[in-house]
């Protein structure tokens, strides 16, 4: 059984023996209820012998406050290893994060050569065709060339196209080259970029994984966080969970509670040591509390066993009975006073005193039918020869008998204490 249900169901004695106070008192005092009044003796018995037993519950090696101390404590070393683990995760995930701190090397210029002689050829070309003059270059070409002079440009020209063509080759060979380390750049970019959110992911699933445990944890110590808006699989996996104002404020309470939790438990861990102390010192005090009310019944069982005795041998209460009953009557009173003073429990002490003041009513009335026995006694012998004596009639009835004990009880004289005895031990027989 847990530690709060049996908290839970001691409350609830407690909050039964205290209505069981005031009816054990209302069935004292109203005969109407004395068929009752076993049954919540009965009751209040079974409830002082359960909350021993529950604070045994509690305190014992194994006990439920012991064993609510051990969970907490494994809990608080729990907390404090997630804890550790969440920062670990928490600067990972920021040195996954962030890129502005690297520096990279500069690199040194390397020099790719393009052949590019056509160049002087066709700086020959270019001499050769101005000619010198004004004149329009075809003219030129037509009146002042030769034929040496026309296969020497043309060989030019030849040569220029040749390295030109060359130069193109080798400029769209190398351009090609470039292209095809771009395409592989751009597919290590993707691939490497892809790496970090799939890291960065894997840290955030890490993280989540231990947030959710530490809420177990928290709401088992009795510390629940504030509810969280829960991210998506899909938005966790792609890590788009945008953290607006609201979640940031979310998380900083969180982690604000989270941080002060180790605090918490063990200022709840001091606090169950203080019970379980209580509980202790209160052990031998409800034991002893409820073998006084075991007495306190016991008592009271057997002056009514006795008054039923010698009410089956005189119902009217005849002055020998009523003397032979006043030694039982002052015993229990004794007795019950010695239980009152031998207890601090308020609770026990009022059902005992209600008792007492019961027996002790009784006692009073027995004591002035006592009297007002001795008194006729005392008229009649100094009468000479009396008449129900010569007659062989009855005695008069002074005692209580049952018309003159419903009389008294309705005409509110002192006499309901013994009433209520005798009607006890009537219902019995």
């Amino acid at each position: 059984m847990e530690l709060e249900e049996v908290l839970r169901q001691n409350a609830e004695l407690e909050d039964f023996l205290q209505s069981l106070v005031v009816a054990h008192a209302k069935a004292l005092q109203d005969q109407g209820l004395a068929d009752r009044l076993d049954a919540i003796r009965r009751d209040i018995s079974i409830c002082f012998n359960d909350l021993t037993t529950l604070n045994g519950m509690l305190i014992s090696c194994d006990g439920q406050i012991r064993e609510e101390i051990d969970t907490l404590q494994k809990c608080r070393h729990k907390i404090a290893k997630l804890s550790r683990k969440r920062r670990q995760l928490l600067a990972k995930k920021d040195h996954w994060s962030r890129n502005t701190d690297i520096e990279l090397e500069r690199n040194s210029p390397v020099s790719l050569a393009i052949d590019a002689s056509y160049r002087s050829a066709l700086d020959q070309y270019l001499k050769l065709a101005d000619g010198g003059d004004d004149t329009d270059s075809g003219e030129r070409q037509e009146n002042g060339s030769s034929p040496d002079r026309a296969w020497r440009t043309l060989k030019i020209l030849q040569s220029c196209h040749d390295s030109v063509s060359q130069s193109i080759r080798q400029a769209t060979e190398l351009l090609h080259e470039f292209h095809k380390d771009q395409d592989f750049l751009e597919r290590e970019i993707r691939t490497q970029s892809a790496r970090v959110r799939r890291k960065i992911s894997a840290i955030d699933d890490e993280i989540y994984k231990n947030s959710i445990a530490r809420r177990e944890l928290m709401s088992k110590v009795g510390l629940p966080l504030p509810a969280s808006k829960e991210s998506s699989t899909t938005q966790r996996l792609l890590h788009l969970n945008l953290n607006n104002d609201a979640d940031k404020e979310l998380q900083s309470e969180e982690e604000h509670i989270a941080n002060h939790a180790e605090e918490f438990i063990e200022m709840k861990i001091a606090s169950l040591q203080d019970q379980l102390t209580h509980k202790k010192e209160n052990s031998s005090s409800l034991a002893v509390d409820r073998d006084l009310w075991n007495d306190c019944i016991e008592c009271v069982k057997k002056l009514e066993d006795r008054i039923k005795s010698v009410l089956s041998d005189d119902k009217n209460l005849s002055s020998a009975t009523t003397g032979q009953m006043r030694p039982w009557i002052e015993q229990s009173l004794q007795e019950l006073t010695e239980i009152v003073a031998s207890t601090d429990n308020q609770i026990l002490v009022k059902l005992v005193r209600d008792e007492r003041e019961v027996i002790e009513n009784a006692y009073h009335e027995i004591s002035k039918r006592t009297e007002t026995n001795g008194s006729a006694s005392a008229s009649r012998n100094g009468r000479s020869n009396p008449p129900f004596l010569v007659v062989s009639k009855s005695p008069p009835k002074i005692a209580v008998t049952d018309k003159t004990a419903q009389r008294s009880n309705n005409d509110s004289t002192p006499s309901e204490g013994l009433t209520f005895l005798k009607d006890k031990s009537k219902k019995k027989e």
